[in-house]
C-alpha cells in the first residue's frame, strides 16, 4: 500500500511519499502470504521540467514484452527516456497514452502526482497533474482509461489558497487532516505548525506519513505504509530539494 501527498501553495510545491511495498499472494494451500519491505522510490525528481513525479497503486507494470518493471522503476525509465519532453503537459499526456498501452483493460488502480513549476503570463506558478486510471471515493473506485488530469491548472492556482491531493491507502489520513484543514496553520505554545516554509510544508506532510505507519503498528497492522519518507520541494525558481525522513 502506499500513502502519497502533494501540496501546491504561495510557497511552492511540496512533496511526499512513503517508500513500503507490499507483497500479498495466495499460497497452494488458500493461506496468504504477505510481505512488507522497504526502499520503494515512489517520489522522483524530474529536474528537466522543474518538476517531480510520486505513483500509488500497483507494485510493477508490464513492458509489453512478457515481463514487468517495477512501478519505480518503470518512472525513472520513463523519466530518463522522456528527456526531451518540453512541456509538463506533454510529459503527463504521453504518460497516459504509455500506461493505457501497457495497462488497456487492467482492473487495478493507479496513478501518478505530477507537479511542477511553469511560466504563465511571464512569472512562475505551480501546477499538478494527476495521471490515472480511475475516480470516485476512498474505497469505492471507479476503473477507466488512463487520463492526464489537470487538478491544479496555472490559471486556476489561487496563492492564498494551498491545495493538496493524496492518494493510495489515504482513509485514516483523511479522517484527521479533514478534520484539522480549517486550523492549518496553527499557533501551540508560540510555535507555528507547520514552520511557514517550504521545507516546513514537506516535512509536515512527511511527519503525516510517518504518523499514520506509526497508528497502523500500534493497531497491530502491518505498515504496510512504512519503511523511510520521502519529501521534496520545487521552489518558484525550479530548484528541486529532495531528503529522507527516518
Amino acid at each position: 500500500m502506499t500513502l502519497i501527498i502533494t501540496e501546491v501553495s504561495h510557497y511552492g510545491i511540496a512533496m511526499a511519499a512513503d517508500s513500503a511495498e507490499t507483497l500479498d499472494v495466495e499460497l497452494s494451500n488458500g493461506e496468504r502470504f504477505v510481505r512488507v519491505s522497504a526502499g520503494v522510490k515512489k517520489l522522483q525528481p524530474i529536474p528537466y521540467l522543474n518538476a517531480a513525479i510520486s505513483g500509488w497503486g500497483r507494485g510493477e507494470i508490464p513492458d509489453g514484452a512478457g515481463t514487468s518493471k517495477p512501478t519505480d522503476v518503470f518512472m525513472a525509465d520513463f523519466i530518463a527516456r522522456h528527456a526531451d519532453a518540453s512541456t509538463i503537459d506533454s510529459f503527463a499526456s504521453e504518460l497516459a497514452a504509455e500506461l493505457e498501452s501497457c495497462l488497456s483493460g487492467d482492473q487495478e488502480p493507479l496513478g501518478f502526482h505530477l507537479a511542477g513549476i511553469v511560466d504563465w503570463r511571464g512569472g512562475p506558478t505551480p501546477t499538478l497533474y494527476h495521471v490515472r486510471n480511475c475516480d470516485g471515493k476512498y474505497g469505492h473506485l471507479q476503473i477507466h482509461e488512463f487520463i492526464a488530469g489537470h487538478d491544479v491548472e496555472p490559471q486556476a492556482f489561487d496563492p492564498d489558497r494551498p491545495r493538496h491531493l493524496r492518494n493510495g491507502d489515504f482513509g485514516l489520513f483523511a479522517k484527521f487532516i479533514d478534520a484539522l484543514k480549517f486550523k492549518i496553520p496553527f499557533q501551540y505554545g508560540g510555535i507555528q505548525i507547520p514552520h511557514p516554509s517550504l521545507l516546513g510544508r514537506a516535512l509536515f506532510w512527511g511527519s503525516w506519513i510517518k504518523f499514520i505507519s506509526d497508528l497502523y503498528a500500534a493497531s497491530g497492522l502491518l505498515r504496510t505504509i512504512g519503511g523511510p519518507v520521502s519529501v521534496l520541494t520545487i521552489d518558484y525558481a525550479g530548484t528541486i530539494t529532495q531528503l529522507a525522513l527516518g
